[in-house]
């Protein structure tokens, strides 16, 4: 099962719908066939019931700071908006 965390509630349910932001070529079949085959769901908090796998990947949001690092602090608690 892929878990797929993100604090907008209106992605989630979207993306729960079928509907994908991001406008590539297949991505949209990937995410319904997902959906159906129940390997994927979308949640809008890591306190919803579900458990952690074996491998957890945290991406945090853009831009990154002047200096070209990444914002880190939505690594502490990534199921809580950065801003």
């Amino acid at each position: 099962m892929i878990t797929i965390v993100d604090t907008n509630p209106a992605l989630i349910e979207a993306l729960k719908a079928g509907h994908s932001p991001i406008h590539e070529p297949g991505f949209e079949l990937l995410i319904t066939d997902g959906l159906r085959l129940e390997t994927l769901e979308f949640v809008s908090s890591a306190t919803d019931e579900f458990e952690f796998g074996d491998f957890l990947y945290v991406a945090v949001g853009t831009p990154t700071t002047y200096g070209g690092a990444a914002p880190l602090p939505a690594l502490n608690q990534p199921d809580r908006p950065t801003s």
